[in-house]
């Protein structure tokens, strides 16, 4: 509808807008020559906005820059391509980049050839143990991944690992060691498979919840068994979201330090550790930081092609749909086979070891009265080295989470509810840190401290720059949360706070914030629980004085009675991150494994 110049005129002569809440704040604006202008000012919410873009930019954009610039500096500070050069012939990184790949594909494959049928049983037929399944979910996504990694040390270590000597004496094996070795490659896949089959899975169940139970009754008229139905629609619909599913976790993948740094396997983010600690070539170590991202980043580029290539596969329009579900008759004691497995191995077995050993004298000893202490709980909580890096953690996850949720709101009302130029770019900015390992990442945040302007804030070797790379890492918690959250609140709510006299900051505080405030609360959680057992960017940024949880966990089994004390902390970390993820889920109001996935 148009606007005639007798009106627009009309409305230029009206008083101000008063309003017994928010007083004087819109105000008249003259008409010069027909001509409606405004005086344009930096308002608080511009100032905001212009704050919010910058903290952005130096949390996330200046570590990556930094990266590889200094990935094209020599020794006396001038651009070359020999560290590129140097690195393609040294033999050592060629074999690591090799590991990396190698793990990284059979992860993301070997995720989602395990959690798309667990998801699919689980939201769409009558397959036994759903709840064991859902239970054994929740807990590999919340317990970092190199808590596994320390349970089946205990489990499958080649010379005292219980399973293999189980295995020697169950077959008269004269062998002291094997037959399974976790110390390899194959080991470092099925410890890094649970976890990335939880994100699968978390990824999954709601695409398989909410799929027209029609097109599978279609064909199941047409004469179809079950098997055959799940073969040609039900996986053929599912495609785009099993190949995000794959990339995501060939992602996380790439980015793991701890499990391959105990097992001793050299993958790039070990390597990038070595160069910094140990060889002392900083060039070197920001150039393999910025082929891990180049790598990370291209995966990270054909994931967001994937899932939106998914339109295609829409099954939810305007109209009603069924959701029903399919009777496997056999096949679901097949799949809760898969489920029950899943379970034993993934989380009941490893976890349950680890809580055995934290009570133990000797590992060996078996669970005996004589045996049990609660002495590792005592010297962990008496080794001030221990508490100091408890203590850390604690501030570094409550400062990070903190910042992670009023930034990450921010930045999603921006690209939401705002018509500023470049929030498109702001969008996709705030996802590059998920394809970055937290090693590469540490190293540009390095650069940006030491190279840059920012090295007056003398942040460098103090506590205080783990805190600037927690909120990089883990910013697109903040973020993508608030976005979803946002993204479900109408525009008229606050067009109708802004027609009423509300400035757009008092709008912002009053209208948006208290409608997202279930979702910000679990983007907290969130990030606290990330923050909180962060050990891969900590394993570069961290010193004496500025230990972490991860890194002393890391510590003490590396040290005297180093498995009871490891599984002690480990335990307590354990027992953390559950209970802030049972909160997360109250706090924002669905679980991140529903009951109901439709």
């Amino acid at each position: 509808m148009g606007t005639t110049p007798h009106t627009v005129t009309a409305v230029a002569e009206r008083p101000a807008v008063k309003h017994p809440k928010y007083r004087k704040t819109l105000k008249p604006f003259k008409s010069v020559g027909g001509r409606a202008t405004s005086r344009r000012r930096l308002n608080p919410t511009s100032g905001l906005f212009i704050l919010s873009i910058l903290l952005l930019l130096y949390f996330v954009a200046f570590p990556i820059a930094g990266m590889f610039v200094q990935s094209l500096r020599d020794t006396e500070g001038g651009l070359t391509l020999g560290n590129y050069a140097d690195f393609v012939t040294s033999e050592r990184l060629m074999r690591a980049t090799l590991n990396t790949i190698v793990v990284s594909v059979a992860t993301g494959v070997g995720s989602v050839l395990i959690a798309t049928p667990l998801a699919f049983g689980v939201a769409r037929t009558n397959m036994w143990g759903k709840g064991l399944v859902r239970f054994a979910v929740l807990v590999c996504f919340a317990s970092p991944p190199f808590l596994m990694t320390l349970a089946y040390i205990f489990i499958a270590g080649p010379n005292a690992g219980y399973l293999n000597v189980l295995l020697r004496s169950a077959f008269g094996l004269n062998t002291t060691e094997g037959p399974i070795d976790v110390f390899s490659l194959g080991g470092f896949v099925l410890l890094a498979v649970p976890h990335a089959v939880a994100l699968v899975f978390v990824m999954m169940l709601p695409a398989f919840g909410t799929m027209d139970a029609s097109l599978e009754e279609a064909s199941r008229i047409a004469g179809a068994g079950p098997l055959q139905t799940v073969w040609r629609i039900s996986l053929p619909t599912m495609r785009a979201a099993m190949m995000a599913g794959g990339l995501l976790t060939f992602s996380h993948a790439l980015a793991m330090y701890a499990t391959p740094q105990i097992l001793g396997i050299d993958v790039l983010t070990v390597s990038m550790r070595r160069s910094i600690l140990i060889d002392g070539d900083f060039g070197q170590a920001a150039t393999i930081a910025a082929v891990s991202a180049v790598l990370s980043m291209t995966v990270l580029y054909f994931y967001r092609r994937s899932v939106s290539a998914g339109m295609r596969y829409q099954t939810i329009t305007g109209k009603g749909l069924r959701i029903a579900s399919l009777d496997l008759r056999r096949g679901r004691h097949l799949l809760g086979s898969i489920g029950l497995l899943y379970a034993v191995f993934g989380a009941l077995m490893p976890y349950s070891l680890m809580i055995a050993i934290s009570f133990m004298k000797v590992p060996t000893g078996g669970l005996v009265a004589s045996n049990l202490t609660f002495a590792n709980y005592g010297t962990i909580l008496g080794d001030h080295t221990v508490r100091l890096a408890l203590y850390n953690s604690l501030i570094l996850g409550v400062g990070a989470a903190t910042v992670i949720a009023v930034l990450g709101f921010l930045l999603a009302y921006i690209v939401t509810k705002t018509e500023l130029r470049g929030r498109a770019w702001v969008d996709y900015l705030t996802v590059l840190p998920l394809g970055i390992a937290g090693t590469a990442f540490a190293v540009g945040v390095i650069v940006t401290n030491l190279e840059t302007s920012a090295r007056a804030l003398g942040l460098y070797a103090s506590v205080w720059i783990l805190l600037v790379a927690y909120i990089g890492r883990y910013i697109p918690f903040g973020m993508r949360t608030a976005q979803v959250a946002l993204l479900q609140v109408s525009r008229e709510l606050g067009e109708a706070s802004r027609v009423s006299g509300a400035s757009q900051l008092r709008t912002l505080w009053h209208i948006a914030l208290p409608l997202v405030r279930a979702g910000v609360s679990y983007a907290w959680i969130l990030a606290f629980v990330q923050a909180f057992a962060e050990v891969s960017a900590s394993a570069i940024l961290a010193g004496p004085t500025t230990q972490v949880s991860a890194i002393a966990l890391i510590g003490l089994w590396q040290g005297t009675d180093g498995l009871q004390c490891a599984s002690a902390l480990g335990v307590l970390m354990f027992l953390l991150t559950m209970s802030l993820v049972v909160l997360a889920q109250r706090l924002g109001g669905q679980s991140i494994v529903p009951r109901n996935a439709s």
